[in-house]
């Protein structure tokens, strides 16, 4: 079984974060989910995994702490970062 990393950087970030995943590039979907830590869904996106590195603009959102997930085949990869203003 393939385990799945995510990378996020720089964290903490101000108008944009780039998701590298650490896994070979495959040819399918995942989704992508910013949420709050308070389980909200900020932003949901469909990516093509053939990218090792994924940008995402986060400069409408406020300062705080956010989780990005990355959802492969069922499987759910998530990671903290920090947006600072």
């Amino acid at each position: 079984e393939e385990a799945y990393s995510i990378l996020i950087i720089p964290n903490p970030a101000k108008d944009e974060i780039l998701l590298r995943q650490s896994f070979s590039p495959v040819k399918e979907q995942g989704i992508i989910i910013v949420f709050n830590t308070f389980g909200q869904r900020l932003f949901v996106t469909p990516v093509l995994l053939s990218e090792n590195s994924i940008r995402i603009s986060v400069g409408n959102l406020p300062a705080g702490l956010y989780y990005c997930q990355l959802i492969i085949d069922g499987k759910r990869v998530t990671h903290p970062f920090v947006i600072t203003r």
